[in-house]
């Protein structure tokens, strides 16, 4: 919690308040509401332990960075003071430097979280290039990774100067379903000691919101959330045909980051250039010496004259973790077909374990099997039955792998027909809607 409220009022030309999720505000106010009324101020991150030290990009309405607002001689013109919600001024010696990539005197980490999963099979190989290029370009960073497909692979569990090479990566070792909001927390985590400035960058197909069950690490948006503030850190994301109100998109508004769609594989590396050049390689750093307990907020852009900065609030569909599904992951089925396919046994016994082991030490949690058909060819009815045969056989599967009555009892399945697919029929990942979801709920 927030010991000590404070304002930090800045000579801007407007005047906005940013109330906060732990009920802090930060106020920025100005005299002249002419110059800047265009320009966007963003709260990049906020680390601090015995000092308050806020990072603060400034842009115009092109969005490029607006300079020289830092002169040591004339600062304070723009900069005025730090103060408390009574108006007392906390921090009377304070600078800010403008910080570039060349003058960089905040130490910058980043996570970087990589989806392995089977529907990125035709778009690693761009992902892995772009990824390290964009490591490549950022002198002085450090970094930590994760690979993700149903489970996580810490590649780097130290920010460091000098990564494991992306390239490196065998997709061979991976291409099932998905773990995405666990492999993200595993980032924060990777990060969580680290000084400076903490991001992470994840990389996803944007297609799947859900998580497979991986002990220890957030399976829902809201744990996601609360571990990210916890640690300070704002989360980045690029998707393909990344929605705008998926969870994803989401995590990033309410830890202060921001997602990106991308639509053609070809155009990946255009955008890790554009979070560079835009968002990582100019802003404004704030120092002073006041107690203040870390934070992130996300502010939004001008209302006229006057902007008024709302409170960054999770959606009320993230808010109960209870009420998030878990996912412990899927497998795939060849067309028109029930059966479980030989190449699929061994990833299906591995999810077995997972869900056993989970079911073990919450007793509350409940498991669905959920059947589905790739919406081509075939009648609903047709769909339907295949989709709910399609889930009794991984349903007997697993029971006859846990052996356990009381386990059993929580477990069910059904068939959603083609329903709900996750790709468009016309897309070359249509098979992948040939599937079988396994998910947990309270």
């Amino acid at each position: 919690m927030i010991s000590k409220p404070c304002f930090f009022f800045l000579n801007l030309f407007f005047y906005a308040h940013i109330n906060l999720l732990c009920g802090q505000v930060i106020a920025v106010q100005a005299e002249d509401e002419s110059s800047f009324s265009n320009h966007s101020y963003t709260l990049i991150s906020n680390h601090s332990k015995d000092s308050i030290s806020i990072l603060l990009k400034i842009s115009n309405e092109t969005g490029n960075f607006v300079s020289g607002m830092a002169n040591p001689m004339k600062q304070h013109e723009y900069f005025r003071a730090l103060i408390d919600s009574s108006q007392k001024e906390i921090c009377k010696d304070f600078t800010v430097t403008e910080i570039t990539l060349e003058k960089n005197l905040v130490r910058l980490n980043f996570a970087i979280v990589l989806d392995y999963s089977s529907s990125m099979k035709d778009r690693y190989r761009y992902m892995q290039t772009a990824v390290q290029q964009f490591i490549s370009s950022m002198a002085n960073a450090y970094f930590t990774r994760v690979n993700f497909d149903d489970s996580i692979h810490t590649v780097d569990a130290e920010p460091t100067q000098t990564p494991t090479p992306v390239f490196r990566d065998d997709y061979l070792q991976y291409g099932r379903s998905t773990a995405v909001f666990a492999a993200i927390d595993e980032g924060i985590i990777t990060l969580s000691k680290a000084p400076g400035a903490r991001f992470v960058i994840v990389f996803s197909d944007g297609q799947d919101n859900a998580s497979a069950g991986v002990f220890d690490r957030a399976s829902n948006p809201a744990a996601l959330v609360e571990r990210a503030h916890q640690y300070n850190t704002a989360i980045y994301a690029l998707g393909f045909d990344l929605d705008e109100k998926s969870a994803i998109s989401d995590i990033c508004t309410y830890t202060g980051g921001e997602s990106f769609s991308i639509k053609k594989k070809e155009e990946l590396q255009s955008y890790f250039n554009n979070l560079k050049a835009n968002i990582f390689s100019r802003f404004y750093y704030i120092q002073g010496k006041c107690k203040l307990e870390p934070v992130v907020v996300r502010i939004e852009k001008p209302d006229g004259s006057v902007k008024t900065l709302v409170p960054v609030k999770m959606n009320k569909r993230w808010l109960d973790p209870e009420s998030y599904q878990i996912g412990f992951g899927r497998i795939q089925f060849d067309v028109n077909i029930e059966v479980i396919r030989e190449d699929q046994k061994q990833h299906l016994q591995a999810m077995t374990n997972r869900v056993k082991e989970r079911m073990k030490l919450d007793p509350t949690l409940k498991i669905q099997i959920q059947g589905h058909a790739s919406p081509e060819g075939g009648s609903m009815q047709r769909h339907h039955e295949l989709s709910e045969q399609r889930a009794n056989m991984v349903y007997q599967f697993i029971i006859a792998q846990i052996k356990d009555d009381v386990l059993v009892r929580r477990i069910s399945y059904i068939g959603f027909g083609d329903k709900k697919p996750i790709y468009p029929i016309e897309s070359e990942l249509n098979p992948e809607n040939r599937r079988v979801e396994i998910r947990g709920t309270h």
